[in-house]
């Protein structure tokens, strides 16, 4: 198993995918706090130049986390016509990436989020956000160049944060696109939004988005395998992934009995962007001919080198190549 899933990881370079989704920039505001504010009963946080950051956040973390295993991603949404659109499409984590899809326009705005940090620890997040849905010509130009894309690509991404950009008329042609074309559709859906995705390859909710997303209430195994099934049934997918945080991921896979595959050995410091990281690793170890057991093997690896790390954190090829290294326990034993 160790070296079947060193090739998945090397296989991966060099293949394409379509990432439509709502796209955001991420704000970071790093620095000290020493006293209290004497206007309110709140910390003073000395923010520190150089700690100041810009990151593609949405469906641009998944972006990023592609991109970091070698996948050449082409990017498609919409964004307004700001300041922060400028800077989010030039953020140097972007470099590679195919902007093309991505539409600018007028009188939308561009959703960011700025966290202020001090010490290590969030101390406030800011958010900026325009939840409006696509308009009929947003959508006529987005699901244009998605489609123009698709024979380029060799699977399509769905990332939705529910900020207006995956509707059913962008959503439901374009998946009917892709599987007309055997392109594998992976989402990362949000409870409102999960009947949008029918006919798609395989989606990656977590615990909570899947119980408010079939109405059953997730409270044991049984519980959790009646949400799995009422899943791939309703939705026709070919395979479920539900994250349950420290429980690790549940694969539902049509034909197979349900995989519970848990977290291997980790320090957690920060969950941020973890759901992206496996929405990401299963979708580039998909198109690199990995089976649904393990690019989900995969994608919990990667998640749990995620959650080491403070902020959203991309994993590289190197990492999970060690990561495969120092856990051939665990990969043994939830790879076969």
């Amino acid at each position: 198993m160790q070296e079947r899933f060193k090739q998945i990881i090397d296989a991966i370079a060099g293949h394409k995918l379509l990432v439509v989704g709502d796209y955001m920039l991420d704000i970071y505001w790093e620095g000290d706090a020493e006293r209290i504010s004497p206007e309110a009963p709140v910390p003073v946080v000395h923010v520190d130049w150089d700690r100041e950051r810009y990151l593609p956040g949405g469906a641009g973390n998944v972006v990023r986390n592609l991109q970091a295993l070698g996948i050449q991603c082409t990017i498609g949404g919409a964004v307004g016509d700001d300041d922060e659109a400028e800077r989010l499409t030039h953020l140097p984590e972007w470099l590679g990436a195919d902007p093309a899809g991505l539409v600018r326009w007028p009188g939308r705005r561009t959703v960011h989020k700025a966290r202020v940090i001090a010490q290590g620890q969030h101390v406030v997040r800011l958010d900026w956000e325009d939840q409006s849905p696509l308009t009929e010509l947003e959508v006529g130009q987005v699901l244009a160049k998605a489609v123009a894309a698709l024979p380029e690509v060799d699977g399509v991404v769905l990332s939705d944060y529910d900020k207006g950009n995956l509707t059913a008329a962008l959503v439901r042609p374009l998946i009917k696109q892709a599987r007309q074309a055997g392109k594998p559709v992976v989402v990362d859906p949000k409870p409102p939004n999960i009947s949008l995705y029918h006919g798609a390859t395989v989606i990656a909710p977590n615990e909570t988005e899947a119980a408010e997303g079939t109405g059953i209430r997730i409270t044991d195994r049984g519980s959790l395998q009646d949400c799995g099934r009422t899943l791939l049934d309703d939705l026709d997918l070919q395979a479920v992934l539900i994250t349950r945080g420290a429980r690790g991921i549940s694969l539902f896979e049509r034909g197979q009995a349900p995989r519970h595959i848990p977290v291997p050995p980790a320090e957690i410091y920060d969950i941020s962007g973890a759901g992206d990281t496996v929405t990401a690793t299963a979708a580039a170890a998909l198109v690199a001919g990995a089976s649904f057991l393990e690019a989900t093997v995969l994608a919990n690896l990667a998640a749990s080198l995620v959650i080491q790390h403070v902020g959203c954190y991309a994993v590289r090829p190197q990492e999970l190549h060690e990561a495969v290294d120092a856990n051939l326990d665990y990969v043994q034993s939830v790879g076969d």
